[in-house]
C-alpha cells in the first residue's frame, strides 16, 4: 500500500465539544460566510471586563496574546491556578494603571517569539468579540508593554471565519461602549 493511501485511511479523532459558546472557527465549518477584517481591529473581552481594545491580527502567530501589566497567583479553582492580573487600558497600555481582575489558568505553555526566545505563559479561555462575532478562544498572558498593540489575535482564534485584508484597518468598526449615567 502506498504512503498516500495509508494517510487517507487514517481515522481522525472526534472533535471535542466546547463548553459554553462555540469557538470562533465553528461558523465556517457550518458553511457560514467568511467576514473580511483588516490587519488591526477593535475587539472586546467581555468576561474579563475589557469593552474595547485595539488588536493586531497576526496570522503568523499561532496563539493569541494579551498584555498584562502584572500577574500573581492568588487562589486555586478546581485544581487550576487563579491569577490576579492588571489589564491594559487604551492603545498604549504600557502607561498608567489598568483595572484588576481574576482569571482561571487553563494551562501553562512555552511560546517562542520571532527572535526565538522562549517564554512560559499562562493560558486562559474567554469570550472574544470581533465585530458581530463572539466566540470562546485561548489567550496567553504576557507583558507586551513595549508593543504598539496590547493584543495579538493569532490564527487559531481566527480559524476559518475571517479573511484578512492586509491593506485595510478597522473594517468591523469600533465596538459600542455603553456610557455611564
Amino acid at each position: 500500500m502506498r504512503r498516500a493511501e495509508k494517510a487517507s485511511r487514517r481515522v481522525l479523532p472526534k472533535p471535542r465539544t466546547p463548553e459554553g459558546p462555540p469557538s470562533v472557527g465553528e461558523a465556517a465549518a457550518k458553511g457560514k460566510k467568511r467576514e473580511l477584517i483588516g490587519w488591526c481591529e477593535w475587539v472586546s473581552l467581555p468576561e474579563i471586563g475589557i469593552s474595547h481594545l485595539h488588536a493586531k491580527i497576526d496570522t503568523g502567530a499561532r496563539t493569541s496574546a494579551l498584555h498584562v501589566k502584572s500577574l500573581k497567583e492568588v487562589d486555586q479553582a478546581g485544581g487550576h491556578p487563579v491569577l490576579e492580573v492588571r489589564l491594559p487600558i487604551g492603545r498604549r497600555s504600557g502607561r498608567g494603571k489598568g483595572p484588576i481582575t481574576r482569571v482561571i489558568v487553563e494551562e501553562y505553555v512555552t511560546v517562542r517569539d520571532s527572535g526565538g526566545h522562549a517564554e512560559r505563559r499562562p493560558v486562559i479561555r474567554t469570550l472574544l468579540s470581533v465585530g458581530p462575532f463572539v466566540g470562546r478562544v485561548r489567550i496567553t498572558l504576557t507583558d507586551r508593554g513595549d508593543m504598539l498593540f496590547p493584543m495579538l489575535i493569532g490564527r487559531t482564534a481566527l480559524e476559518s471565519d475571517f479573511l484578512v485584508d492586509p491593506s485595510s484597518r478597522h473594517l468591523l468598526g469600533k465596538p459600542e461602549v455603553k456610557k455611564r449615567r
